[in-house]
């Protein structure tokens, strides 16, 4: 990895630290790409017709006094590279919400046991974002008009009664279930880019609690993980997604008891491009090895193109980023892990307006684009395990 290199970020205006001008992070070459994708983002964001129109980072972006100049040029004025930014950006979000609501509108399969006991089916999804950066994706999947209101707490299970019984049972005499589902989403990066995320925004509450004398849940789990995932040390894996749900003993006031399943969303942009090989299917490995859940995996990649060329582009000239994994085919992702499939992907070529590129290779831009690994310059990739 590059040398750490030092950037001054302001304290946002809204916080109790604000008698401090400035607090110093360290952030490397490859963190500081992040402030590249913020910046896009709320370029976007302001723009006649936003592709992702992601408000939040250019909410971000507001409560900064300023943005220190990157002494690599990482902030571009190309609209084409916020193009490619949303684009991106907003089919993962495509893709990991339209899964979630694919759980939340299925139909439940429980049933009632031989002694009346009715059966919960308790699904529990865990979203991993890894290097979430400054990236506000869990407002834009979670709180989207199309999901949010089917992230309310259910209401509590009540005792049948003898009428709503027979109503229910089915002709074989067993009943039907109900279908709770929880969603834990865990944001993950380094401790450096965790402490800078915690100073500039909100974070929601992540447990249940009492607000003026009212018990009163979330709609979702929230948390936080300073982690450096190229780390050996992946004891944070089995804490926090290799944990099992225990089947419940029947409440005896309601005569229910719970049914688990789980699944687990793993997604990540901006990541594995600046992994090497090695180190990118160990970590993918580790995580699918840990429990016995199903469910996806969302990413994007560069093409071998761009790291095989990357000296000629003036994004990253002189600034110490390293792209290491180049992807032309996501088979090769999928031989990360038996269990991984590979369902689907995406080039960027399809999802930018016009498919007009970045002109990643400056000068040299017209020359690559006549080559074949142009097409897999960017890709989306949609994994199933």
């Amino acid at each position: 990895m590059a040398s750490a290199a030092e950037t001054t970020m302001p304290i946002p205006k809204d916080s109790s630290l604000e008698e401090e001008k400035q607090q110093r992070i360290y952030l490397s070459p490859v963190e500081q790409t992040m402030l590249t994708t913020l910046h896009t983002r709320a370029m976007d964001a302001s723009s006649p017709n936003p592709i992702l129109n992601d408000i939040y980072a250019r909410d971000i972006l507001s409560r900064l006094d300023e943005i220190p100049p990157p002494p690599t040029n990482l902030l571009p004025s190309n609209p084409l590279y916020a193009n490619y930014s949303a684009a991106r950006a907003k089919q993962l979000d495509k893709w990991c919400l339209d899964y979630l609501l694919s759980i939340f509108t299925s139909t439940s399969t429980s049933t009632s046991s031989e002694k009346g006991e009715e059966e919960e089916e308790v699904e529990e999804i865990t979203v991993l974002h890894l290097a979430c950066g400054l990236d506000m994706r869990y407002k834009r999947v979670l709180e989207s008009p199309s999901l949010l209101p089917l992230l309310q707490p259910p209401p509590p299970l009540l005792p049948p009664q003898p009428q709503q019984q027979q109503q229910t049972q089915t002709p074989d005499g067993k009943g039907k279930g109900r279908k709770r589902i929880k969603v834990n989403w865990i944001d993950i990066d380094k401790p450096d880019v965790i402490s800078l995320r915690r100073r500039l925004l909100i974070t929601p509450p992540s447990q249940e609690g009492e607000k003026e004398g009212e018990k009163y849940k979330y709609k979702y789990k929230y948390t936080l993980l300073p982690i450096n995932l190229t780390n050996p040390d992946t004891s944070w894996i089995e804490k926090h997604i290799s944990i099992s749900i225990p089947q419940t003993n029947p409440n005896p006031k309601t005569k229910t008891k719970t049914k688990p399943t789980r699944k687990l969303i793993i997604i990540a942009e901006g990541l594995f491009p600046y992994l090497s090989p090695a180190e990118s299917k160990l970590l993918l490995n580790k995580l699918i090895s840990a429990n016995d859940d199903t469910g996806i995996l969302l990413m994007d990649t560069v093409g071998t193109l761009l790291t095989r060329f990357q000296r000629l582009m003036p994004l990253y000239k002189k600034t110490g980023v390293k792209m290491q994994w180049g992807v032309d085919n996501g088979q090769e992702v999928a031989e990360a892990h038996g269990k991984l499939r590979f369902v689907e992907a995406v080039t960027m070529g399809d999802l930018v307006p016009g498919g007009s590129m970045p002109p990643a290779f400056g000068a040299w831009t017209p020359f690559f684009k006549g080559l074949s690994g142009w097409k897999t310059y960017g890709q989306v990739l949609r994994l199933e395990f």
